[in-house]
C-alpha cells in the first residue's frame, strides 16, 4: 500500500548542505602553527603521500567514494611510526577525473622533533582510574573485555561504574601548538548522571587529562518562556494550521516491503509540531528505495522486532536511566502486525499531548520520536549519508562503513535530570566515531514550573534539529574522527536548525519566517521561537548578520 505524503525535499538545497559540511575545514585553527613546528599545508603533499598506500606518516581514519558525487573523500592523521597523531587531522577530497576540488592538510613539520614521550609508563587501566580521580568518578570493579591489539593497544573496559556505555581505549600522540607532541591515552566516558559523553586524552607518562572533547551536543535553549506558557496555547488554538498536503513532491517512496504492513499514528512528514495539523495514519513510510532501509524499520537482518526497534534506530523512555534500549526499558509492543496506533490520554488539556504525571502519552510520543528518527534516516541516504559515509546502521548491508551505530533514542527522558537540576527544556545527541551507537536524549519541557509540561518528542524540528547533530558531526573530518566541531565558531547548530526546516518545507511556509521550539516551550503556532529572531529573509525581521558574534552580549554562542 502506497504512503500517499510525499516528502518535501528541495533537491538542491540539500545536496548542497551536505557538501557544504563536507568541503569546511576540520576546525578554526593556527594555520601557521609556531614557530619551531610550523603546518604542512600543501595538498600536492598529501596527496603524493597518500600515492604510497603503505606508511607510518599517516593513518586514514575513514574513506570513501560518494554514489550520489562520485567524489572519493579521504580523511587521515599524521603518525609517528604508525601511532595517529590528533591534532593534525586532514582530508583530501578528489572527482571522478581525478583532480582535487577541495583539501586540508594540517600535517606538522618536523614532528617527531616535537615528541616528549614515545612510550607508556602507565597502563590503560590506570589512565582510566586517573580520569576517574580527577573527574570524581567511583570507579568499581573495572575489566578488560577486549585485549590489546595493534601498536596503539587498542582494547575495551566495562563501564565500571563511571560509563553507561563500555570504555575503549587505545595508544596515540598529541600535538599541541607551542608544546609539542605527547603519547596519550584517548578513551570515552558515557556520564551516569548527566547527559555527558566525555573523549578523553590522557598523558601516558603522569595519568593527567590534558584535552576532552564532549561527544554530547546539548541544545541549551532554555529561555524564559514562563509568560507565554499555556496561555498562548490557548490564545492560538484557533489559529491551529490546517493540515498541509504537499504539492512539492520532489523525492516520493518508490518501493516498499509490503510483505508485513507497518503503521505509525503521528505528525508526520512534513509536519513541524502538532500546532501544524492533527496525527496522521501513516502506512509503510519505510523508503527501500536505493537500500535506505531494504528491510523496513523494525528488521535488522538478523532479528525481526515488534517494538520500535530496528535496523536504524531503538527509540524507548529509559526510565532506568541504563541507556540499554532493551525491552526492559518502556517500548510500545505493536498490535497484530506493525501497528503503532496510540491515543494520548484522554485527560491531556484540550486533547493535547501535554505530559503530566496523570497523562503521560508515552507510547504515542516514542512512536512519533521512533517514526522521524527513521524517516530523517531514509531521506539523507538519497543525499549521500549512506553506510560508507558514517551513517547509522546496524547491519551496514556490505555497503562499507562500520555498522553497530543505530540511534538510541530516548522519550521522555527527564528522569536523570530532576535529581541534577539540569535543563529540562533542552535535547541533546551524542555522536561516537562511525561504529559506536550516538544516543539521542528528548526531554520534557517544564515550562514555568507548572505541572503540565510539553513533550519534546512531539516537536519534530528538534528530533531532526538533534538528529542533524549526528550528521555533521560524521561528515566534518570525516566518520572515524567525531569531534570535528568543538570550537566556539563551529556551525554545527546552524545546520541543525536549517535541516529542520528543510525537512518540514511545505507549500505555505516555504518562503515565510520561520521559528523554532515553539511547541517545546509551549509559545503557541505564532510564535517568535527560541532563537534571537525567527529565520527569514528579511533584514527587517532578521538583522543579525555574523558580526553579531564578535558582541557576545547580543548573540550566544554557539546559537
Amino acid at each position: 500500500m502506497k504512503n500517499n505524503n510525499c516528502w518535501v525535499i528541495n533537491k538542491r538545497i540539500a545536496l548542497c548542505s551536505l557538501l557544504l559540511v563536507i568541503s569546511l575545514p576540520l576546525a578554526a585553527q593556527n594555520r601557521g602553527g609556531d614557530n619551531k613546528y610550523p603546518r604542512i599545508t600543501s595538498q600536492v603533499y598529501l596527496e603524493q603521500l597518500l600515492q604510497q598506500k603503505s606508511s607510518d606518516e599517516f593513518v586514514v581514519t575513514a574513506e570513501h567514494t560518494s554514489k550520489l558525487s562520485g567524489v572519493t573523500h579521504t580523511y587521515v592523521r599524521q603518525a609517528i611510526n604508525g601511532i595517529e597523531v590528533c591534532g593534525t587531522e586532514s582530508s583530501l577530497h578528489i572527482d571522478t577525473a581525478g583532480s582535487i576540488i577541495m583539501a586540508h592538510v594540517n600535517f606538522v613539520a618536523n614532528i617527531g622533533e616535537s615528541v616528549k614521550n614515545t612510550s607508556a609508563s602507565i597502563s590503560a587501566e590506570q589512565a582510566i582510574a586517573g580520569v576517574a580521580r580527577q573527574m570524581g568518578y567511583n570507579l568499581s570493579n573495572l575489566q578488560r573485555l577486549e585485549n590489546s591489539t595493534g601498536s596503539n593497544q587498542k582494547g575495551v573496559f566495562n563501564g565500571a561504574g563511571i560509563s553507561n556505555r563500555d570504555i575503549p581505549v587505545k595508544l596515540m600522540y598529541y600535538f599541541k601548538e607551542g608544546l609539542g607532541t605527547t603519547m596519550v591515552w584517548e578513551l570515552s566516558v558515557m556520564e551516569k548522571n548527566t547527559p555527558d559523553w566525555w573523549n578523553f586524552r590522557v598523558d601516558a607518562s603522569s595519568g593527567r587529562i590534558i584535552d576532552k572533547d564532549n561527544w554530547t551536543a546539548s541544545c541549551n535553549v532554555m529561555g524564559d518562556h514562563s509568560e507565554e506558557g499555556h496561555k498562548a496555547m490557548a490564545k492560538n488554538k484557533a489559529l491551529k494550521i490546517a493540515e498541509i498536503k504537499s504539492t512539492l513532491p520532489i523525492y516520493t517512496v518508490a518501493e516498499e516491503n509490503t510483505a508485513i504492513v507497518q503503521s505509525y499514528n503521528v505528525f508526520a512528514l512534513p509536519k513541524e509540531d502538532p500546532y501544524d495539523g492533527s496525527r496522521t495514519v501513516e502506512v509503510n513510510p519505510a523508503s527501500t528505495a536505493v537500500n535506505a532501509s531494504p528491510l523496513g524499520w523494525h528488521n535488522d537482518g538478523t532479528t525481526s522486532y515488534t517494538y520500535t526497534k530496528g535496523n536504524n534506530a531503538a527509540a524507548y523512555d529509559d526510565g532506568n536511566d541504563d541507556d540499554t534500549g532493551s525491552i526492559a526499558d518502556h517500548t510500545p509492543q505493536s498490535a497484530a502486525g506493525l501497528i503503532f496506533n496510540y491515543a494520548f490520554d484522554a485527560t491531556a488539556p484540550g486533547g493535547n499531548p501535554i505530559y503530566s504525571a496523570a497523562a503521560q502519552s508515552e507510547d504515542a510520543a516514542i512512536t512519533n520520536l521512533f517514526y522521524w528518527n527513521n524517516i530523517i534516516h531514509d531521506v539523507m541516504y538519497q543525499y549521500g549519508f549512506d553506510e560508507a559515509a558514517g551513517n547509522f546502521q546496524e547491519n551496514n548491508f556490505t555497503n562499507g562503513g562500520a555498522g553497530g551505530d543505530s540511534v538510541d533514542a530516548q522519550a521522555q527522558d527527564s528522569a536523570n535530570l530532576t535529581a541534577t537540576g539540569l535543563n529540562r527544556c533542552n535535547a541533546n545527541f551524542g555522536t561516537p566515531g562511525d561504529g559506536g551507537n550516538p544516543r539521542m536524549q528528548m526531554y520534557i519541557c517544564d515550562n514555568g514550573g507548572t505541572p503540565e509540561h510539553n513533550d519534546g518528542d512531539f516537536d519534530n524540528n528538534v528530533i531532526i534539529h538533534e538528529y542533524a547533530h549526528g550528521i555533521s558531526n560524521r561528515l566534518v573530518g570525516g566518520p572515524g574522527v567525531a569531534n570535528g566541531l568543538q570550537n566556539t565558531e563551529q556551525m554545527g547548530e546552524g545546520w541543525s536548525d536549517f535541516y529542520g526546516y528543510m525537512l518540514t518545507m511545505n507549500a505555505t511556509n516555504a518562503t515565510s519566517d520561520r521559528a523554532i521550539g515553539n511547541f517545546l516551550f509551549d509559545l503557541g503556532p505564532m510564535g517568535g521561537g527560541i532563537r534571537n529572531a525567527p529565520y527569514s529573509t528579511s533584514l527587517t525581521t532578521n538583522p543579525w548578520t555574523y558580526s553579531g558574534v564578535a558582541n557576545t552580549g547580543q548573540i550566544s554562542q554557539p546559537h
